[in-house]
């Protein structure tokens, strides 16, 4: 009998080493895999703050970038427009020179010893008409939609030797409206003859011209804009 017990009580005592051993081993496995777990979870917090940092830099660059562009397009326009008002004012020095000399020579032949009669024969000597050449009298605007409002600018050069004046437009309707340049163009010089069409009203095809009245020996130029309204 006492062989008996001492048997069910070693059975019972390694039944319960064997459960112990099960349970440590099942607490080591559960231990491990919350290690694993969370070395995971840091591994993902440190991808997520490292893609969250480059985002950001890259909107940071993007941002600076802008700042660059902005600035430099603003810079452009001042470079343009200092350059444009630079050109204006050697334009307009130049021309009050040839006023200046004009005025100089005349007052010079007035008061020559032989007096009115210089001044006749200075006269006669001066040139009163000049020449001009267009880059071109005829623009063709292509197809547009009624209603559009079409600009177009025509450019003229003074050929000749005396400062070309543009002193008055005529319109051959009411749908476009002349501008141009109303300060005289200093020989081999450029100005503009722009001329506005509204197309409100039109259909089909359309010629409109703009009649520009000059000093020079055919008196006016004839500037014609074309196309079609849909």
């Amino acid at each position: 009998e006492q062989d008996r017990i001492a048997k069910e009580k070693a059975e019972m005592e390694a039944k319960a080493a064997a459960k112990k051993a099960k349970q440590e081993r099942l607490a080591a496995e559960k231990a491990e895999q919350d290690r694993i777990a969370k070395e995971k979870a840091e591994m993902e917090a440190k991808a997520a703050a490292e893609k969250a940092k480059q985002e950001r830099l890259a909107a940071e660059k993007a941002e600076q970038d802008r700042i660059a562009k902005e600035k430099a397009e603003m810079e452009a326009k001042a470079a343009a427009k200092k350059a444009k008002q630079e050109r204006l004012a050697a334009e307009k020095a130049a021309r009050a020179k040839a006023t200046e000399e004009e005025k100089r020579k005349a007052a010079m032949a007035t008061s020559s010893p032989s007096g009115s009669s210089a001044a006749d024969r200075l006269k006669s000597k001066l040139p009163t008409k000049t020449i001009t050449s267009w880059d071109s009298e005829d623009f063709n605007f292509g197809r547009i939609k009624e209603g559009d409002v079409i600009e177009h600018t025509f450019i003229v050069t003074n050929r000749g030797d005396i400062p070309l004046i543009i002193s008055n437009a005529k319109s051959s309707c009411g749908c476009t409206a002349p501008q141009w340049t109303k300060v005289p163009i200093m020989p081999k010089k450029k100005g503009e003859f722009k001329v506005i069409l509204d197309s409100k009203g039109k259909k089909g095809p359309i010629t409109a011209t703009v009649v520009a009245y000059t000093n020079t020996k055919r008196g006016k130029s004839f500037l014609t804009m074309t196309g079609i309204v849909e």
